[in-house]
């Protein structure tokens, strides 16, 4: 997913995003607590560590199990919204993270992707 964002970020002559593990961390987890929780949405805050000054957060779901990394991407570009922020030069960071289970009662997989700048 983040191979296929900076492709994205660079046809438009932005610099890649750079991984950060901690991100990776909060992404996932982010994403396993919707699942657990059954809620799709952001919260009040975006649950990063503390040490990025900027952060950003942008969340998908799917039916079913399969893995759509690529697909999620060109829905966020489809999203006026998810396009400025995949798109922003704020940013300089990033980590993806996503859970499978079961929201409203079927299979789905959760995405949700951390963006911060220090």
């Amino acid at each position: 997913m983040v191979q296929t964002i900076n492709k994205i970020r660079h046809s438009y002559g932005l610099s890649g995003l750079k991984p950060a593990y901690s991100l990776f961390v909060s992404a996932k987890l982010y994403s396993r607590h919707m699942m657990r929780s059954d809620y799709f949405g952001h919260m009040s805050r975006i649950p990063v560590a503390s040490r990025w000054r900027t952060a950003g957060e942008a969340l998908a779901w799917h039916s079913g199990w399969r893995l759509s990394p690529r697909q999620t991407v060109w829905q966020w570009m489809g999203s006026a919204p998810h396009r400025a922020l995949l798109l922003s030069s704020r940013f300089t960071r990033i980590g993806v993270g996503r859970a499978r289970g079961h929201y409203a009662g079927r299979s789905a997989t959760m995405w949700t992707a951390h963006f911060g700048h220090r």
